[in-house]
């Protein structure tokens, strides 16, 4: 069979030079043996080797890219459910918000809840660390957060520290520091006209009133850390006309193109120059476009960006108790 094989193989020429005697035949068969041995020896060998090669490449690249289209999958679907968990829309005229995550998961995360005697509960929270990690911690505060509240609410114990505190023991059990976040809480109660602050290492609010802006800062540790914790209230009281601003660290940290940010002694100039323009909703669409030019051919934008703006108008009351507000 080898022989007939390497017959086969061998070049024809090569053939006739030797057939034409029995020696030239015995040789021809020996050539043709070794020709035949050589490819199965060693060509076949090789390409047997680099075709398993390819292959085995083949089967990892489209593995990676598999894994790769799970991966965008999946943080395609905490994207959705940790939208799902923000307010779906502020029916409030008096309020509105902005809300740009850096990628498709956040840290940041904002609520907008009412009590049964009708204040008005401002919640921003900003997770520490980025990505699906810090996502999966706000879905914990979204949940610890509403539960502290209704529960408060039932018993007649609402109060911002009050309702850091529960949130802040929620978020410890079963371990201390596992999921930590910052966090500022504004208590509205619109027929006095009075705000209460609480904060959680949550950077400082900002009350605006005509061409005023001053800084609210209500110092706590940051939530998660320690069981116990206590977390103090801060009062203001309101003017018709004067706005609040909450915002998450992503405002103050995130650079432009020339690595330039947005300083605190800038954005008291800018909402200085803004208190003024219009409605809430004008002022929020005026640091949206805002953003937008900061972040205008930023490669890489670092942190989230949140914020809450409240106008207190209360049309609805009586003179007496806007003369009591004020």
């Amino acid at each position: 069979l080898a022989c007939l094989v390497g017959y086969s193989f061998t070049p024809k020429p090569f053939l006739v030079v030797f057939s034409s005697t029995s020696l030239g035949f015995v040789l021809t068969v020996v050539v043709a043996f070794v020709y035949f041995n050589c490819i199965v020896s060693w060509v076949l060998p090789l390409l047997s080797f680099n075709l398993s090669a390819i292959l085995c490449f083949g089967q990892k690249t489209y593995l990676q890219n598999l894994q790769r289209a799970l991966f965008e999958k999946e943080l395609e679907m905490t994207s959705v459910v940790q939208e799902s968990m923000l307010p779906e829309k502020v029916s409030d005229d008096n309020i509105a918000s902005i809300y740009q995550p850096a990628s498709r998961c956040s840290g940041d995360w904002f609520a907008i809840m009412r009590s049964k005697d009708n204040r008005l509960c401002l919640v921003i929270a900003d997770a520490t660390g980025h990505g699906a990690p810090a996502a999966l911690v706000t879905a914990m505060c979204h949940t610890s957060v509403h539960n502290s509240f209704k529960l408060l609410d039932e018993i007649d114990s609402l109060s911002a520290a009050n309702l850091l505190w529960e949130i802040n023991n929620k978020l410890c059990y079963p371990r201390e520091n596992i999921a930590t976040l910052t966090m500022t809480v504004a208590l509205i109660d619109e027929e006095r006209g009075v705000v209460e602050f609480s904060s959680a290492g949550h950077p400082p609010s900002y009350h605006l009133r005509q061409n005023k802006v001053k800084m609210i800062n209500s110092p706590g540790n940051i939530l998660g850390m320690f069981t116990d914790e206590p977390f103090s209230n801060k009062q203001v009281s309101l003017e018709p006309g004067d706005t609040l601003v909450l915002y998450s660290d992503g405002l103050i940290e995130n650079k432009d193109k020339d690595g330039k940010l947005i300083s605190r002694p800038s954005l008291r100039k800018i909402l200085r120059n803004k208190a003024n323009n219009g409605s809430v909703q004008s002022l929020g669409e005026s640091f949206t476009e805002q953003l937008q030019r900061h972040n205008q051919d930023v490669k890489f934008i670092e942190d989230d960006v949140t914020m809450i703006f409240y106008r207190y108008e209360p049309a609805s009351l009586p003179a007496a108790s806007l003369e009591q507000a004020s």
